[in-house]
């Protein structure tokens, strides 16, 4: 039997065991069939990095979630499956806890549920908000935390484990990667796709050339992108510190102890948002991407453990017999 923390953010799938950890794009991509598809075997729904390789091919392409919500849940499904399988596990031999967007509503949470235990066939799951994984992740029982994802910021104050309020702001990488390319298509002319502007900023890509008619081939580099992004950032980062104040005003003051910067996109937006918000000090986990599944898996850890171990003796004692 095995336990798992699963976080599918708006870009990513991040999934945590007790020995094991995965990340993948949160992505599914259902390719168009054609006329000569009998002469070769190919997959027809692709799933994370695969359906990342194969987006220039004629298909339809979905995320799961947008904006904070969750719109595909058949597609949200499959990649908490594929999860499950990267981490070596079968999903009926699983429990799990799953991080969701915080603005989903109770009706989403049990349709997601329900969904869960009848497509994915878990043994049992459990629903939180994904970015209360990353208070649990540090120790902490209560604070602010500031969740910067892909498509949204989620915020959260909790007092004694009790979430107290949450706010979703669409502001988030995406904004700043179609800020990016906007300015990328006004100086160079070169329309990207985010995810190739996303490999230039992460600098899996040094370097990418498009061809322009009458013009030629021109080139981006990582560190053109590095610069525009230098200079987009702050605008946005306003309007997340524009809603912390707000927020930190009317929280507890156990929760004013820990205010706590996570997600893969603190790691571009931080610098500014601490500019912008001299007053308080930000705290960000040691590991601010995996954060949240790491948390989600420390509740699956305090929720399943009695049940584990009755497991495990029962299958003992038939060994035995």
């Amino acid at each position: 039997m095995a336990i798992v923390g699963i976080d599918v953010g708006t870009g990513f799938c991040k999934a945590v065991s007790e020995n094991r950890q995965v990340m993948f794009p949160n992505l599914v991509v259902v390719r168009y069939k054609s006329l000569w598809d009998h002469l070769k075997v190919r997959e027809t729904t692709l799933v994370g990095d695969i359906a990342e390789k194969a987006l220039s091919e004629p298909s339809r392409v979905l995320r799961s979630v947008s904006e904070g919500r969750i719109i595909h849940e058949v597609q949200y499904s499959l990649v908490a499956s594929e999860a499950i399988k990267r981490l070596g596990f079968k999903p009926e031999k699983t429990r799990a806890i799953v991080g969701v967007p915080c603005r989903t509503s109770k009706e989403e949470q049990e349709k997601l549920q329900k969904t869960f235990k009848e497509q994915v066939k878990l043994m049992d799951v459990k629903i939180y908000p994904s970015s209360y994984g990353t208070l649990l992740s540090m120790g902490l029982d209560s604070g602010v935390v500031i969740d910067i994802g892909e498509g949204t910021t989620d915020f959260l104050v909790v007092d004694k484990r009790e979430i107290i309020t949450v706010e979703t702001l669409t502001v988030a990488v995406d904004s700043l990667l179609e800020t990016t390319r906007n300015r990328i298509i006004m100086d160079y002319g070169i329309d990207l796709r985010q995810e190739e502007i996303r490999s230039l900023i992460m600098k899996t890509t040094e370097s990418l050339s498009k061809y322009l008619p009458t013009i030629g081939i021109k080139t981006i580099t990582h560190e053109t992108v590095k610069d525009i992004i230098r200079e987009e950032t702050t605008p946005l980062a306003e309007e997340i510190a524009s809603t912390t104040r707000t927020l930190l005003l009317h929280a507890s003051s156990e929760a004013l102890k820990d205010i706590i910067l996570t997600g893969g996109g603190s790691i571009i937006y931080k610098d500014a948002l601490q500019t912008l918000i001299p007053e308080v000090r930000l705290k960000v986990p040691e590991d601010p991407v995996y954060a949240n599944a790491k948390g989600l898996y420390k509740i699956a850890e305090e929720t399943y453990p009695r049940i584990m171990v009755e497991e495990e003796n029962q299958i003992k004692k038939k060994e035995e017999k």
